[in-house]
């Protein structure tokens, strides 16, 4: 799970991770283009990604820098 998450969202700098819901955030019209170009995306939209911060420091070395990030728009293509 955690590894399917962080492969779709890392590097997209249009979403942020909310740590009070718990749900990478967007604005709702990128959430369905995104999810258009993707269905299977929409489950991370409304479903709670528990302890995501744990497994990033567990699991993940590797940070979005300027020349690295994705919008939404260019991830789809």
């Amino acid at each position: 799970m955690w590894r399917e998450v962080h492969n779709l969202f890392s590097g997209l700098s249009d979403f942020g991770w909310n740590q009070a819901t718990k749900r990478f955030e967007v604005e709702d019209e990128l959430w369905e283009n995104f999810i258009q170009v993707k269905s299977f995306v929409a489950k991370w939209r409304a479903n709670v990604i528990r302890n995501y911060n744990l497994m990033e420091k567990l699991w993940s070395n590797e940070k979005a820098t300027g020349s690295g990030q994705r919008t939404t728009w260019l991830a789809s293509k």
